[in-house]
């Protein structure tokens, strides 16, 4: 059994429990044509992710009904832990403000200045909330609105 790696190895697949993961590895590292992947994960991704999709290509409109009726059971059956973790952000939010140790956190070095000001960062999650909520709403319109046009989709 070889010796368990240590924090200081380069090769970052040897941290964590001592578990070696299986990688394949093409190209020059560095270059944009570097590839390193988990052949497993990889492949059997894949093969589910084009398992839908030729599921969808082939039966249209039972994929469709299958699809809401997924939608439908996920949203009645778990927005209250939806809720729920929203809700647990907010305290762990609070706890960090509260305590003087984390209250001034700074992500990078002590000498780095921030890229963003307040009022930046303000901005941009406000815009990211607002892209979401409405992408969900012309999504939801667009389907809704494609099915009673064409009852063949």
């Amino acid at each position: 059994m070889p010796p368990p790696p240590r924090r200081g190895d380069s090769d970052a697949s040897a941290w964590g429990r001592g578990i070696r993961l299986p990688t394949i590895e093409a190209g020059v590292p560095g270059s944009l044509l570097h590839i390193k992947f988990n052949p497993y994960v990889t492949v059997y991704s894949c093969a589910i992710i084009w398992s839908f999709i030729a599921y969808s290509l082939a039966e249209r409109w039972l994929a469709y009904k299958e699809f809401q009726t997924w939608f439908y059971w996920v949203t009645d059956n778990w927005t209250w832990f939806y809720i729920a973790t929203q809700n647990v952000w907010i305290v762990v939010l609070l706890y960090l403000l509260c305590i003087p140790r984390y209250r001034n956190l700074k992500l990078g070095l002590p000498e780095d200045e921030p890229e963003f000001s307040r009022l930046q960062w303000f901005a941009m999650l406000f815009c990211c909330g607002v892209a979401v909520r409405g992408r969900v709403r012309l999504q939801r319109g667009r389907v809704d609105g494609v099915s009673r046009c064409n009852p063949n989709l």
